[in-house]
């Protein structure tokens, strides 16, 4: 005997349901860099290439972003000193939701000749994005710092998915996923807003 829902009682049949749950597709990276002599965003799928393409452009900004459903998910940001000295880093890990709005942020700062990090978190409360916590700590004993650092790069921290720097880049993720690689303009990305 078939359950009474199927049978049309309530005048529509609900077994089995007529719109399934979406599927829950593997994750998929994306990887990014700033080409700085030519000022484009370059995406690809290929991690290998990526590397490749970092070293050769000697790219200072780089980026991961993982995609969920199609979603982006999980964005990693990474900047290293303009003179490519290598006295400070900074890794950016942002978190957004489907709707692709930032939920979380986290920010390492790791700066050598003063032998400190900075870790910073923001999470999202209501519209605004608001610092919750920040710990300093020195990069060889892992310790707390009990003076603040003289310098420390001053670099924004993005609010919005769109104002991620390289954006138009997720926004054409599709075509970097379906077909391996693409580069597009890179623009003025400001304080973060």
């Amino acid at each position: 005997m078939k359950p009474f829902w199927s049978l049309g009682l309530l005048g529509v049949s609900l077994w089995p349901p007529q719109n399934p749950p979406p599927r829950n597709e593997k994750p998929v990276k994306l990887y990014a860099l700033l080409d700085d002599k030519k000022n484009q965003w370059c995406g690809y799928t290929d991690e290998t290439r990526w590397k490749s393409e970092t070293d050769r452009t000697l790219a200072e900004t780089t980026a991961s972003i993982e995609f969920i459903n199609r979603h982006p998910r999980v964005v990693v940001l990474w900047l290293d000193d303009e003179a490519g000295s290598g006295d400070w880093a900074v890794q950016q890990t942002y978190k957004l939701n489907d709707a692709g709005e930032i939920l979380w942020v986290e920010a390492i700062t790791n700066v050598l000749p003063g032998d400190f990090s900075r870790k910073e978190i923001y999470q999202r409360r209501g519209s605004r994005l608001v610092r919750t916590s920040v710990k300093l700590t020195s990069m060889t004993t892992k310790l707390p710092l009990t003076e603040k650092p003289d310098w420390t790069p001053s670099l924004p921290v993005y609010k919005t998915a769109s104002a991620l720097p390289m954006a138009p880049l997720i926004a054409r993720s599709r075509e970097i996923l379906s077909g391996g690689t693409l580069c597009t303009y890179a623009r003025s990305t400001g304080s973060g807003d």
